[in-house]
């Protein structure tokens, strides 16, 4: 959970499966990290964060 000072909320995710539920709830995908195999991508989205104080 990101804190109050943090403008965007970040979560990493290991499956394919589950980065385009995230992006179809709203997420950014941001970025990828990984080779060839389905197995080794890791995912990194974002979204804006309700608690940020700016």
């Amino acid at each position: 959970m990101a804190s109050k000072k943090e403008p965007y909320e970040t979560k990493q995710v290991r499956s394919d499966r589950q980065a385009q539920k995230l992006v179809r709830q709203g997420w950014e995908l941001v970025g990828q990290s990984g080779g060839a195999l389905m197995t080794a991508r890791t995912y990194t989205l974002r979204r804006p964060n309700p608690k940020y104080k700016g």
